[in-house]
């Protein structure tokens, strides 16, 4: 800290020592306003006749000759006690300067402007930015008109400070800590000052929240939103969010202490603290709060732990619109609001209570300075007021059969009427109807593409079953929805579950005879020699209901081409007895066994004349025949014709 020597200034000559740490004397400091001609540290270390002819020259002496009076021997002026041709001695001494103030023996606040105390009030000094921390930290201040007579010390003038800044009068006497006042609070005393330099509203404030950060000019208004990030890590302070303005370019963040003109009288409410406090990432600030769905197209209100001092039953609210209905990621809108919110539970009409909110993990946008597309600004255009519902439609909404009022929404696949239900009550997203049904079932059997999207991101059991044991997968199998199949799917869908009869996926698959959902089925692990309730397996039915090329399909997976099922009937038996001539044909191709024999000592060319499949009989006796021929060559002639003649005779 570089202090001036009171001594050698009366002496006519400048001296500046620069103290550390502990080493720092007892010292005057120096409040003002800047104007033409202030004098630097170059001035100082220069010309002393150069600088004694500056404007600026008369503050310096005046405020020496105060010190020298007060029996102090060291004073301090921004103006030339800081080397501004230094970046990091400015963020040093930006960091720093609430302290001095705090920490000066007397601190001398000259109203430049004020020719007497009849227009106290009216200085300039009272809408300087830098002048509020000026005015709270030090214990002794004392104001100077231009005359530099005294005007009065900040104890004695407090109800007109008080009056003129807004700035509670405990804390200008010193008796209340900043800490007992809310983070809206603090920023309201700031809201109708200006700085020269856009930055400085915010570095002026660092202080008055105990926070230090980088000083970085030309980053304009991004250095208030970096201020308010950092009272957010360290501050569990929702009332930084209760401020209102048109400028909605920070989401959750506010652009300009201006925004909480209006937040003076925001204080916190008695909360539990949260699990996981709030954090900012890339995608906007991670939030704790309860929540409710209010409106259409995704409004919302999230509730804020803070009230105003007059009315202690009702909360703070902010509108916030679910920019995908995703419950992932939301942008506030009608800046301008600050909706109050009765946190019990009240009467929504026809004697039902409305549920209590439901506190969600939510992220809201905010960035510094968000730049957002026609895409995104159109999602945010929303008029509050006309898209709420009204009281009648939320008790239409939540008072049936909760089982009904959810199923019933996820079937009309209405998102909108899904999302409010979910964000408002206590309704179990995986309830079930009389039939086990839930409303991700009831959704799939309607093909209820979004509704299922919807129903999985927010967290419904993917392999819930129904009273026949049937999952969401099996129903989109039967009603051949490839689209909702693949989306439960790539939700972890479980694909080898089978229901009551023993049926899994892909058997129903196989009977809707559906191949690219059979592939899909296979190509993401489903069991092609998993067995159903009768052992059958996947290519067992195919074959039996003559789905030749879902047959080829399997067979192209290795599937076992003679894997026996109920009775021990092969594929090949059952396409024979089902007369399915392209299915055996298949089958044996790849070399299904023509001997065989089931649980009753039967063979295929036995089904196939059973029951007059002529066709596969002579499709049978050829194969069998040739195959014969390969093994004894000398009967080649006679034993076909001979098995082929006695089987034939019985089908005459």
């Amino acid at each position: 800290m570089r202090l001036l020597s009171t001594k050698e200034l009366q002496a006519g000559t400048f001296e500046l020592k620069v103290f550390d740490g502990y080493q720092i004397p007892p010292y005057a400091i120096l409040s003002h306003t800047w104007e033409d001609e202030e004098l630097t540290l170059q001035d100082m270390e220069g010309d002393c006749l150069r600088a004694k002819s500056k404007k600026g020259f008369e503050k310096v002496y005046q405020l020496c000759s105060l010190a020298r009076a007060d029996d102090i021997e060291y004073a301090w002026i921004d103006t030339c006690c800081i080397d501004k041709t230094s970046s990091e001695e400015i963020t040093e001494a930006i960091n720093s300067m609430y302290v001095w103030y705090e920490q000066a023996q007397v601190c001398y606040a000259y109203l430049g402007d004020v020719p007497s105390k009849h227009q106290f009030e009216d200085s300039k000094w009272f809408g300087r930015g830098w002048t509020l921390q000026e005015l709270i930290a030090p214990a002794n201040l004392v104001f100077f008109d231009e005359t530099w007579s005294p005007l009065g010390d900040k104890k004695d003038l407090q109800q007109q400070v008080s009056s003129r800044t807004c700035i509670p009068m405990d804390i200008l006497s010193g008796e209340t800590s900043l800490e007992s006042y809310s983070v809206a609070q603090r920023m309201s005393w700031a809201a109708k000052r200006e700085t020269t330099r856009i930055e400085d509203i915010a570095y002026s404030l660092l202080g008055l929240f105990h926070i230090h950060m980088p000083v970085i000019y030309g980053e304009g208004e991004i250095a208030f939103i970096r201020l308010q990030e950092e009272v957010l890590r360290l501050y569990e302070d929702h009332t930084l969010f209760a401020w209102r303005h048109t400028d909605n370019r920070g989401g959750l963040l506010a652009t300009c202490p201006a925004a909480f003109a209006g937040s003076a009288n925001i204080i916190q409410t008695e909360f539990e603290s949260a699990d996981t406090p709030p954090t900012i990432s890339s995608r906007g600030i991670h939030l704790e709060l309860p929540f409710m769905g209010v409106g259409r197209q995704g409004l919302g209100l999230v509730v804020l732990h803070c009230g105003e001092i007059d009315n202690p039953h009702k909360r703070i609210g902010i509108y916030v619109k679910d920019l995908q209905l995703s419950m992932r990621q939301f942008g506030r809108i009608n800046y301008d609001s600050l909706p109050q919110v009765d946190y019990s539970d009240t009467e929504i009409g026809h004697g039902q209570t409305k549920p209590k909110h439901s506190t969600r993990r939510i992220c809201v946008l905010a960035g510094r300075l968000i730049r957002y597309d026609k895409k995104q600004l159109d999602q945010l255009a929303v008029d509050c007021h006309r898209q709420i519902y009204s009281p009648d439609e939320v008790s239409e909404m939540m008072g049936a059969k909760k089982s009904y009022i959810l199923g019933s929404a996820a079937e009309a696949g209405d998102i909108e009427k899904l999302w409010v239900i979910l964000s408002r009550s206590d309704i179990e997203i995986d309830v079930q109807d009389e039939f086990g049904r839930t409303p991700m079932m009831r959704a799939v059997e309607r093909g209820r593409y979004e509704a299922v999207k919807f129903l999985l991101d927010r967290g419904a059991e993917v392999d819930a079953k129904n009273q026949s044991g049937q999952t969401s997968l099996i129903k989109a199998c039967q009603g051949k929805r490839i689209g909702i199949a693949k989306l439960l799917i790539s939700g972890g869908a479980d694909l080898n579950v089978r229901d009551s009869p023993g049926l899994t996926a892909l058997f129903w698959a196989i009977k809707s005879g559906h191949l690219p959902l059979i592939e899909t089925l296979v190509e993401n692990g489903a069991a092609i020699e998993k067995r159903d309730g009768d052992g059958h397996t996947p290519l067992s039915r195919a074959s039996e209901n003559g789905r030749a090329a879902v047959v080829e399909l399997l067979l192209s997976w290795d599937a076992s081409v003679d894997s026996p099922g109920r009775l021990h009937r092969t594929p090949l038996m059952l396409a024979a007895r089902m007369g399915h001539y392209d299915v055996a044909k298949l089958l044996l191709d790849v070399g299904a066994s023509i001997e065989g024999h089931d649980g009753n000592g039967r063979n295929a060319m036995y089904h196939a004349a059973r029951n007059n499949q002529k066709k596969i009989v002579w499709l049978l006796s050829g194969r069998l025949a040739s195959a014969k021929a390969r093994e004894t060559p000398n009967r080649a002639s006679s034993w076909p014709a001979k098995l082929a003649q006695r089987t034939l005779s019985k089908l005459r």
